[in-house]
């Protein structure tokens, strides 16, 4: 697809914008597997795609190729110039190598860090349906930091419908703006970001991508945004001046950072409620 004269989503400059994924490719590439198309008998990537019908989208689950379903779902737009995806580029790769390596994709999530899981009260891991718990050490902070802040960004700065929770004002959107530009990623305490990884069963969700939601937590006093991508749940607080105590699993300093392991029945919960009417190979991982 042709490129768009247009101000960039980041440098904030009038460029040629490219049809960019506001979902890194990355994971993108995760929910992929080839499939025979076309009279030619051809390879070619697709995704199991499950919408609800609305904005005009076919409802149900069916199969997409790559190069159609991303724009129809919002997912790819014009966003960024080409110096400024090569930016986010850089980041995007050092994080695909430190959660899945650097195989050929699909590739499923490393098993990241120790588990410290004896550490935590029995009561606790059955209540919070809780697998297990890794420290998780030596990841560059300043990459691995960026890549998250750069996940939020485009979030913000996106104009589908599906990414309409992540109203982040604009006022953060400048403030995350400067700090990509500059290569900033902030202190810890800055747009910290949790992430919880799931599994159900033999199931690890590398392959489900969800729209993000987001709202204001009463009691910590803050916003916070949640992506399921990946395999994982990526949880983003906004806030001005404090974080919660669960902060504390973010990514410190030190490169270092805690994950949890959850159970996924929750996620599964909201997707089947999202798409009552659903079959296939999504049937079989989700029942």
């Amino acid at each position: 697809m042709s490129a768009k004269i247009a101000k960039c989503g980041l440098c904030d400059e009038e460029r040629a914008l490219n049809h960019s994924h506001v979902v890194p490719d990355l994971f993108i590439k995760l929910v992929e597997s080839d499939r025979v198309t076309g009279a030619a008998g051809q390879t070619k990537p697709h995704v199991i795609l499950a919408t609800t019908g609305e904005s005009g989208k076919k409802k149900g689950v069916y199969p997409a190729q790559r190069g159609s379903w991303e724009s129809k779902i919002g997912i790819k737009e014009y966003l960024f110039c080409a110096k400024c995806e090569s930016k986010l580029s850089v980041w995007e790769t050092y994080a695909r190598d430190v959660l899945y390596g650097n195989s050929p994709a699909p590739c499923p999530k490393l098993e990241l860090g120790v588990s410290i899981i004896d550490r935590v009260d029995p009561r606790l891991r059955q209540s919070a349906q809780l697998h297990d718990l890794r420290s998780v050490k030596d990841i560059e902070y300043k990459k691995f930091k960026l890549f998250q802040l750069s996940l939020l960004f485009r979030a913000g700065i996106a104009n589908a419908k599906q990414f309409s929770a992540v109203n982040l004002g604009d006022k953060h959107i400048q403030r995350l703006r400067g700090m990509l530009l500059n290569d900033d990623p902030g202190d810890v305490l800055q747009y910290p970001c949790m992430m919880i990884s799931l599994i159900e069963g033999s199931w690890s969700f590398e392959d489900l991508i969800m729209d993000p939601v987001g709202g204001r937590d009463k009691i910590a006093g803050l916003f916070s945004y949640h992506m399921t991508l990946g395999g994982y749940i990526w949880i983003f607080e906004v806030s001005s001046h404090k974080a919660s105590s669960e902060a504390s699993y973010a990514l410190n300093l030190s490169g270092d950072m805690l994950i949890p392991v959850m159970s996924g029945a929750r996620v599964i919960q909201r997707a089947l409620s999202a798409l009552p009417m659903i079959d296939g190979n999504w049937r079989s991982k989700m029942l």
